[in-house]
């Protein structure tokens, strides 16, 4: 039997990192990400109301109603 060696290949590393010269930037590098986060805030909270707001104005189940009536008048 041989010996295998295994070897791994980071194809980062053929990737040159792009310099940043942080004084010529327009926007300060965390408030992007600060920004970011209430994007994402916003966006969750809006869609956690839409869903909320669907659930209540849905009409009421006939599980729901079948407790009340008898369950054979529905047909």
């Amino acid at each position: 039997m041989q010996n295998y060696t295994w070897s791994y290949e980071y194809y980062y590393d053929y990737i040159e990192p792009v310099a940043v010269d942080q004084t010529r930037l327009r926007y300060n590098k965390h408030s992007v990400v600060i920004v970011f986060w209430l994007v994402l805030l916003v966006f969750f909270g809006f869609f956690s109301f839409t869903l909320t707001g669907l659930s209540r104005a849905a009409p009421r189940s006939y599980a729901a109603r079948s407790s009340v009536q008898n369950p054979r008048s529905d047909f």
